[in-house]
């Protein structure tokens, strides 16, 4: 993902270069190869730095840290409600109680997992169990096909004798298609009420051909595996903080046509590929106090407030971060300004909802 064009339009044109016209028959090329490195050199200094950012989980389940897996209807349920309460687990978020072990607290007190989702099942086992939310869920869907199609060609072949010949053959095309799709719900086993609600899906495919015999069988369990692996990842990202890898756009100098490199600038730029971003946002302030006095840098200067404005953000200074970008926005209106303003307010926004869900980060 990135959150702004990779060569964003410069704010001033370059100058043309004088070239004296050459005699006939003269060389040309060596000047004309030096002329285009320089404005392909000159005409984007960016550079692109991946990060990581912490996005919030989708459904807040706020007090309820304690789960029960009730348990998902359909063929392929156990199996879910399998892989959900080990990735519940593995996330350190939830302690949860699964399928197997929520079957033997129900068989003491003379139940089963057929029982229905009473309010009475609902508060029996929040008592006994220690949890105060339950995860149940529903196959709404699982399907596979893998119809083949066969088309007949034909081509120039040898026969024995090495003479020409036109063998007709068929090419023979398997298409697998597995399909999932469900709905997973976690409810308050205190009040009965549903605190969220996910409808997942995937599809997985697989080809396979062949000439003039029957294609190769696919793996329809290995297909709907891969299904069910993404569905579960899925509702993991709905309830629990994840990660996301963003490449951002940071600004250089002018490139070669810069007489003097802008050490600030490129400070920052290597503090933050080393996810230094207190340090990062320093070194582009430093970038703003320079071209905020020099004449005519006005592009400069721009390119040094939204620098400034993206450490500031990814060091979590969000509000100061918005103020960086409205002054490079002033100086210059550039798309990828707007661009990058508009991701800081969602991130802004990330954070708030992170604090809210696992408490405090400090800053980077």
């Amino acid at each position: 993902m990135s959150i702004n064009d990779p060569c964003p339009r410069q704010g001033q044109p370059w100058r043309a270069l004088r070239v004296s016209r050459a005699a006939p028959g003269a060389r040309v090329l060596p000047r004309l190869g030096l002329l285009l490195a320089l404005t392909l050199l000159g005409a984007c200094a960016s550079s692109k730095v991946s990060v990581s950012v912490t996005r919030p989980a989708q459904l807040d389940l706020l007090g309820h840290r304690h789960l029960v897996m009730w348990g998902v209807t359909g063929d392929t349920g156990a199996l879910i409600a399998d892989r959900v309460s080990q990735a519940v687990f593995d996330s350190s978020r939830f302690d949860i109680v699964d399928h197997a072990n929520l079957a033997r607290v129900l068989s003491q007190q003379g139940l089963q997992l057929g029982d229905a989702f009473s309010p009475e099942a609902q508060a029996l086992i929040g008592k006994l169990t220690g949890a105060t939310a339950a995860v149940v869920g529903r196959v709404n869907l699982e399907s596979f096909h893998d119809p083949v199609t066969a088309t007949p060609f034909e081509r120039t072949e040898e026969d024995a004798q090495g003479n020409a010949i036109i063998r007709r053959h068929t090419r023979y095309v398997r298409d697998g298609l597995a399909r999932l799709d469900l709905s997973l719900q976690v409810t308050d086993l205190g009040t009965g009420t549903v605190i969220a609600r996910q409808s997942l899906g995937a599809e997985r495919t697989q080809r396979t051909e062949s000439v003039d015999a029957p294609p190769a069988r696919i793996d329809a369990e290995g297909l709907m595996l891969e299904c069910v692996d993404s569905v579960c990842a899925d509702f993991m990202q709905a309830i629990v903080p994840h990660e996301e890898q963003v490449r951002i756009t940071l600004y250089r100098g002018d490139g070669l046509f810069q007489v003097q490199r802008q050490a600030e600038l490129e400070r920052g730029i290597e503090q933050g590929r080393a996810g230094r971003w207190n340090a990062a946002a320093a070194s582009f302030a430093q970038a703003v106090e320079r071209y905020d006095s020099a004449p005519g840098s006005v592009e400069l200067l721009a390119r040094s407030h939204y620098n400034h404005g993206l450490a500031l953000a990814l060091d979590r200074r969000c509000s100061a971060a918005l103020a960086a970008l409205d002054r490079a926005l002033a100086l210059q209106a550039d798309s990828s300004f707007r661009t990058a303003r508009t991701w800081v307010e969602r991130l802004q926004a990330d954070f708030e909802r992170l604090q809210r869900q696992v408490g405090p980060t400090p800053s980077t």
